[in-house]
């Protein structure tokens, strides 16, 4: 009986050592580019070229104080340093935490954004700049006059047929899964940095490093 007990533990103990070869490395070492390939970006808002060496992914809500803030003191400053050479590609995603109300004007950015990114990042600036009195009535006219070549008739029916809603939803699903639990929070090359300029920098500037 002891001896066909050691010749299981001994099996066992064979099976999880191989296993190991295969899943340590993933854990222990993935790549930036792996690490960032969890947040879905194919269809989420972009600045920068879509194959930088570095991806950012801001999780924000519209009615988020703190984001207000961060679209116009950090942001700006990230475009400048980092967007317009094409080291990072900086992504939006939605994360709802206000209430109803933020759920709704991200809708309205999620149906802006189907007429083209452009039109998101001109809708998202001004959006934020006009927090104070937001709503969805607000956003909508907001994207009306100053989204990029924004057809109004089509933005109406998506708002109108929910068509956006699912795409703010799982961004928020996403968020949870990776543990999200404020905004804005922010990623560099798939991990999480604390949302200041100086933190951010850093941790591109490590990740730039690291690819070279």
């Amino acid at each position: 009986m002891n001896r066909r007990l050691l010749i299981v533990v001994t099996v066992i103990l064979a099976v999880a050592a191989v296993a190991a070869v295969f899943v340590v490395p993933r854990l222990v070492a993935p790549s930036n580019r792996g690490e960032a390939s969890q947040f879905a970006l194919d269809a989420q808002p972009r600045k920068g070229p879509a194959d930088a060496p570095v991806d950012v992914v801001v999780f924000e809500d519209f009615l988020c104080p703190h984001c207000g803030t961060f679209s116009e003191s950090v942001a700006p400053r990230l475009d400048r340093e980092y967007v317009a050479d094409g080291r990072i590609a900086y992504y939006a995603v939605n994360f709802v935490v206000i209430g109803p109300e933020s759920e709704r004007i991200a809708q309205v950015g999620e149906c802006v954004f189907e007429q083209g990114n452009d039109a998101f990042w001109s809708f998202e600036q001004v959006a934020y700049r006009s927090q104070s009195g937001l709503d969805e009535q607000r956003a909508i006219e907001l994207a009306q006059e100053y989204a990029d070549g924004l057809d109004r008739d089509a933005l109406r029916l998506c708002i109108d047929e929910n068509r956006g809603l699912e795409s703010v939803r799982a961004d928020g699903r996403r968020a949870q899964e990776l543990g999200v639990t404020g905004t804005p929070t922010v990623f560099v090359a798939g991990k999480q940095v604390r949302a200041t300029y100086a933190d951010i920098s850093a941790a591109i500037d490590a990740a730039l490093a690291a690819g070279e």
